[in-house]
Order: C-alpha cells, then structure tokens, then sequence
C-alpha cells in the first residue's frame, strides 16, 4: 500500500470577502487540506455595504450586516478561530503568532499562507480627535463601537467626512433620520464624476438635506464643557454637529507582516503578481490589504473594494492548494443606491484617463431609462470616456431614479473586451417596456460618442 501524502494546512489571515472566499476555494480544490482562517472581530462574513442601511434605519441592528454565521463555514469544513488577531508572520519560518482575546498566545505553522488582513480606516490626525462623538468606519467593530455610542446620543446635526461612494452613501443615509453635513478635501464629491452627473448629484443631496461643504480642510474637532462634540472646524469656520463619522479611505493593514513581504512604495499594499502570488514562496494575498492590477492603467494600484476582494481571493485560495489561476484585471466598477438616486461608474473618467496617457474625449447623453406606454418618464444620465482615434471606450458613469446599477455591468463587459464605442453600439440589447427602451440608454451613449468619433468635433 503507497503511503498517503500529509495533509496540507492552508492558513488564512483574515476573515471577510477575500479571506473566506480564498478558504472556500482552498477547501474545495483540496479537500484533504486543513484550512484554518484567523480573523481578529467577532464575526465572519461582514457585509460592509449593509453599515448605511442599519444607519437609516431600514435594517434593525447591527447583526443585520452578518452575510453568514460561523456554522455555515465550519459546516463546510473549514476551521474558523474569531477574535484571534494575528499580530506577527514570520514567513520565512511559516509559523505566525496569534494573540487571542481572552486567551493564552501561541503559534501556528502552515504549509501555505494566504494573506486577507484586509485594511484599517484612515483617521483625521487633527486636535479634538479622540474626544468623543468621532468615528472612523470601515471594519465590523468600527461599525459596533459608533452604533453603540450614537444610540446613547441624539444629535440634531450628523458630520460625514469624505466625499467617495462610501461616505456618499453613509451620507444619505444617515439623512433620513437626522441633518447631515458632508465634508470633503476635494473641490467636489467624486473629483473625476462628469459635471452633468455631479450637477445630479449634488441636486439629489440637497433633495436629502444633505449639506456639501467641498473644498475644505479639517483643522479640529470642537467639544463643549462637558466633552459634547458641538462642531468641526474648516478653514477657520465652524460646521456644526453632534456626531461625526470619518470616511477618508483605508489603509493596508500590513503591521503583522514586518517587513516579510514586498509591499508597493506609494499604497504600501502588498504586492502580487496576477496569481495573487506575494515576494515569497508558497504566500499569496488579496482584498484590501493587496495590490491589484487594472485593465487600463500601467503599475500597481490599491483598489479597495468588496467585490473585487472576492474574485481575488477565489484565486489565491485555488492557487494556495496548488492550482494556476489567475486574477483577471480590475476596472474600478463601483455602485450605490442614495435613497432615490443609483450612481454608478466602471473604467477611468475623463482626467484620469487623460492623466494616464490617452488622448481622451468624453460624451454626455440624457436618455429615457424605459418606455412610457404606462409607466412615468424617468431619465437616465449617462457619460462615456474614448480613445480619440480608435474609440477605444474607456469608462462610463451613469446616474438616475433607476436603471444605473444593473447597467454599469454591461458597460464594464464592453470595457474590459477592448470594444470601440461603434462597436459597443451594435450591442444586441434586449427591449422590453418594463426596463428598457427600444433603443437601450446605453446604445444612445455609445452611438453619441460613436458620432462624436466621426463628426470629429
């Protein structure tokens, strides 16, 4: 009888979308391996997207944002140790230490490494920071720590700091309880967003009563006597409110690595190559805390995002139980719902593609979202960015009541192939009065841009 080969242990650092998509995939491409996930919060499977809808009020608490409970994963074979914090990887040993709440440290030895640690918020580091009624938000205890102290409050005026997605929908959001300011660095929210789309946006967040305060900069929280947040001050006045939450980015959370693995200079994400393969043998990485690499743009960029983080997981987690898969590049495509507004956008804007190297041109187009036979008329806002020349298309943004979120896939397919905007045209897209026009928005935007090609204006 041949002697069986040993059992391989694939440990994962971090428990969330990379992470447990890399332990699902490990597990099922080698069942014999034992397949361990360290993840330093209380619970798995945290769907962050879910924190603006607990915030509204239209999910009840925060358990609501829980995708799966433990059982789920360990019913499927995997080990999972939670509030295990992995706070040191030697990997040149591959052992690693973990430091369990509540419990004795120890190490672990693993076979294969994948590396999902995920990212920690950015923070303002101004005065008044840490003096009550501020908090960052990104990870599952940010989200109990703020949710927690907010509902021993009653602020009659909320503070969201920054001016991406996230902070957009955290925004309008917390609208529909309380008066909001929004407070951002950038000239406006979403910096690259195409100004007929912004002038949408930005008549939707005065719709919410949604106060945009852009192009300031933050010097410091205000308290009162009784260490009451009252205010944030920017450029020597004083934004009023009584809880303010920071939504300024994240940052890899790399700490437990020491220096082990290559990490990219400007992001200080670890580096991958398209396997999600890191600087040392047998150690991948993906989600948040990793580099990813972008179907239009050269060199390494940090791209956070749920979605994405996924996908690559699903990769290093075949390729730690010895597959050959590979990432294929990301295009930015991101979506959200501000309670009557879907605003959506896949590839490069116009100064980004134009900061990129490409000789860029950009088309806008208002477009009924479907037919009216007997349904209201609802319009779509749609923005394409092309290669002059080749009319290459190189990003599309849309904005609307409806129809932008499950458009902006399509859209991000005819990027990703390389179509030209004649090309993407001549798309076969289905009618039906419900959802669509005969002539479908997005073919009204690509037949614009391809006219603009043409006529060379």
């Amino acid at each position: 009888m041949a002697p069986t080969a040993p059992q391989r242990t694939i440990v994962v650092v971090g428990g969330n979308a990379a992470g447990l998509a890399a332990a699902s995939r490990a597990k099922r491409s080698d069942p014999t391996a034992r397949v361990v996930v360290f993840e330093a919060g209380p619970t798995p499977s945290v769907s962050n997207c879910n924190f603006s809808y607990v915030l509204s009020g239209k999910l009840d608490g925060p358990s609501r944002v829980v995708a799966h409970p433990p059982g789920y994963f360990t019913a499927r074979g995997l080990e999972l140790e939670l509030e295990s914090p992995v706070v040191e990887v030697r990997a040149t040993e591959r052992r690693l230490r973990v430091e369990p709440r509540g419990g004795a440290a120890y190490e672990a030895a693993y076979d294969r490494l994948v590396y999902c640690a995920g990212a920690l918020a950015r923070r303002l580091e101004v005065p008044g920071r840490d003096e009550g009624g501020v908090h960052a938000l990104h990870s599952y205890t940010d989200f109990t720590a703020l949710h927690a102290d907010l509902g021993g409050r009653d602020p009659e005026r909320m503070i969201v700091v920054g001016g991406g997605f996230k902070a957009l929908s955290v925004g309008a959001a917390l609208s529909r309880r309380f008066a909001v300011s929004l407070v951002c660095v950038e000239p406006r929210p979403l910096p690259d967003l195409a100004p007929e789309l912004l002038a949408v946006l930005e008549e939707h967040l005065a719709g919410l009563g949604v106060d945009v305060h852009a192009g300031r900069n933050p010097a410091g929280y205000l308290h009162d006597r009784s260490g009451r947040l009252v205010g944030l001050e920017a450029d020597g006045a004083t934004i009023p409110g009584g809880f303010a939450l920071e939504l300024i980015g994240v940052l890899p959370n790399t700490a437990p690595l020491g220096g082990a693995l290559e990490l990219d200079r400007r992001s200080g994400a670890v580096v991958v190559d398209t396997r999600q393969a890191t600087s040392l043998d047998g150690v991948y990485a993906a989600g948040d805390c990793a580099v990813a690499h972008h179907a239009l743009l050269p060199g390494r960029h940090h791209l956070p995002n749920g979605a994405l983080a996924n996908r690559a997981g699903r990769v290093a987690g075949a390729n730690a139980a010895g597959g050959s898969r590979r990432s294929a590049p990301a295009l930015g495509t991101r979506a959200t719902e501000l309670y009557g507004l879907e605003l959506s956008r896949t590839g490069l804007g116009l100064e980004e593609a134009r900061a990129a190297g490409y000789d860029a041109r950009r088309v806008y187009v208002k477009a009924l979202n479907h037919a009216t036979f007997h349904l209201p008329r609802v319009y779509l806002h749609a923005s394409a960015v092309f290669e002059e020349g080749s009319g290459r298309l190189l990003g599309v943004q849309l904005a609307g009541p409806s129809g932008a979120n499950h458009r902006i896939n399509a859209a991000a397919a005819a990027v990703a192939v390389g179509m030209s905007v004649g090309e993407a045209a001549g798309l076969d897209f289905a009618y039906h009065p419900h959802s669509s026009p005969v002539w479908d928005p997005l073919l009204v935007l690509f037949r614009a841009a391809q006219r603009r090609l043409e006529e060379g204006e």
